[in-house]
């Protein structure tokens, strides 16, 4: 796999309005999925492709502070059984080429298996935030996960 910066917004609109994708991820007061547009947001859209250069899906970085930033993913309904995999291989990509220390993965409390992978990729739960959203009508809290830079990748 291999990991790219991208400014395609069209492609990344793409990914995340994928309907199955779409309806796992968001709350009853996101827009319509015809309707979603990324906006010009402080984050940074990175392409995981699979060897042969198709598209399996994205993580989006937000910066935190200097050394830490909070990191979201979407993968391609088709890439649904690499996700683990390709989230291991991103980590070893995040440490080797830039100089953040931190990950945080909020993951809503409603998506076990968002949990599950974040967890298999090494990612801990560090805490649960309270939020004012619901989904389907019902409430939901998120679950920040955490990860730091191993000691073995620790840069200057």
């Amino acid at each position: 796999m291999t990991f790219e910066h991208t400014a395609d917004y069209g492609m990344v609109e793409m990914i995340l309005t994928n309907p199955r994708c779409y309806r796992m991820m968001v709350s009853d007061l996101a827009p319509p999925r015809a309707e979603f547009r990324m906006s010009g947001g402080n984050y940074t859209p990175i392409l995981c492709r699979a060897d042969d250069g198709l598209i399996l899906g994205m993580f989006l970085l937000v910066p935190l502070t200097g050394q830490s930033a909070e990191v979201h993913l979407c993968f391609v309904p088709s890439a649904w059984g690499q996700v683990e995999e390709a989230g291991k291989q991103f980590l070893a990509w995040i440490w080797r080429e830039t100089h953040l220390q931190t990950l945080l993965g909020p993951v809503p409390s409603y998506n076990r298996l968002a949990l599950r992978v974040a967890k298999a990729c090494g990612f801990r739960e560090a805490y649960t935030e309270k939020v004012n959203a619901t989904r389907d009508n019902a409430p939901f809290n998120r679950i920040v996960t955490r990860i730091e830079r191993p000691a073995s990748e620790l840069t200057q």
